[in-house]
C-alpha cells in the first residue's frame, strides 16, 4: 500500500537540524575546552558536516521530491513504504554484523592493540557495512 497522503514533517525536521546544531556548539565549546588536540575541532567538524547534509537532504525533498534519492527522503524525513523497508534492511543487516565486529574489537583489546586505532576501524567498518547494505537493499527492491 501506498502513501496517499502528504503530512506536514518540515516543522520537525527544522527543529532536529536546530537541536542538532545546538549539541555540535556546545559540544564543540566543551571539548575545546576540556579535551586533549584538536578533539573540538573534529566534533565541529563532524556534527557540522551531518547538519550540512541534513539541510540539502531536507531542501531536495521539499522543493523536488520525485528527484530525490532513496537515501535523501529517508534522511529528510519523508520516506515511502520503499524507503522504510530499504532503512530497515540496513539497519537489521548493521545490527547483524556489528555484533562479531564488535567482539572482534575486544578480542584485540584484550590481547594489547593500540585502543585509538581499533575503535576506528570498528566505527569504519560498521559505516561501511550499513552503507553497503543500504545500497544492496536499494537495488534489490
Amino acid at each position: 500500500m501506498s502513501t496517499t497522503t502528504k503530512k506536514n514533517t518540515r516543522a520537525p525536521l527544522v527543529m532536529g537540524l536546530a537541536l542538532a546544531t545546538v549539541v555540535t556548539v556546545t559540544g564543540w565549546l566543551a571539548l575545546r575546552e576540556f579535551a586533549p588536540g584538536n578533539m573540538g575541532t573534529g566534533f565541529l567538524v563532524g556534527g557540522g558536516a551531518v547538519i550540512v547534509l541534513g539541510v540539502i537532504a531536507l531542501a531536495r525533498t521539499t522543493r523536488h521530491p520525485e528527484r530525490a534519492s532513496t537515501a535523501e527522503r529517508t534522511l529528510g524525513g519523508v520516506p515511502d513504504e520503499r524507503d522504510a523497508s530499504v532503512l530497515r534492511t540496513a539497519l537489521a543487516t548493521l545490527g547483524g554484523i556489528s555484533f562479531p565486529l564488535t567482539a572482534a574489537a575486544a578480542i584485540a583489546l584484550a590481547v594489547g592493540a593500540p585502543t585509538s586505532p581499533v575503535i576506528a576501524i570498528l566505527l569504519w567498518a560498521e559505516l561501511l557495512g550499513f552503507v553497503t547494505a543500504f545500497y544492496v537493499a536499494n537495488r534489490r527492491s
